[in-house]
């Protein structure tokens, strides 16, 4: 299911965007910024793989899909996201650093399925954009697609 989720919101994003919009799928890697490093390090550090990526000339989004819960209790009870989830996502953002010109302004989403809740969160940390957010699977055709293209809007609601 996750799988199928993942190329879900891949196969909308390639049908959906139009120029100036590029779709890049999962086999996009990304490189540890590694400046020193011993012999054996390369073949143990796990790769960075983004599930989706979107760029425009000026613009890059890391969209990450997980088919699970967004919010879950912690050991207090209080529903968090996933810190594994944001680290993740964190690493893929900040790993592009001097890579190119979209590097320093690239944005990140989680992006999680749900039913019936509506999560729509967005911070910046360290000048990168990252946002959380939902797509209600049972919602309409119309409320689907306006979910997912909420991730291409610029815009930063309520940011403080």
């Amino acid at each position: 299911m996750r799988r199928l989720y993942e190329a879900a919101v891949r196969g909308f994003y390639r049908a959906t965007l139009t120029a100036p919009w590029r779709v890049y799928p999962g086999e996009k890697t990304h490189h540890w910024p590694l400046d020193a490093e011993t012999p054996g390090v390369r073949r143990i550090l796990p790769v960075m793989r983004t599930d989706t990526l979107l760029e425009t000339t000026d613009r890059r989004i890391v969209v990450e899909t997980k088919f699970t819960d967004a919010l879950k209790p912690n050991q207090y009870g209080a529903a968090k996201l996933a810190r594994n989830h944001i680290f993740q996502l964190y690493a893929y953002v900040q790993s592009q650093h001097d890579r190119d010109p979209l590097a320093a302004t690239a944005e990140g989403v989680l992006l999680y399925p749900t039913v019936g809740e509506h999560l729509d969160e967005s911070v910046t940390i360290q000048g990168h954009r990252y946002r959380f957010l939902t797509v209600d699977l049972t919602g309409s055709a119309q409320d689907i697609r306006s979910a997912l293209i909420a991730v291409t809007h610029d815009t930063d609601r309520g940011l403080r």
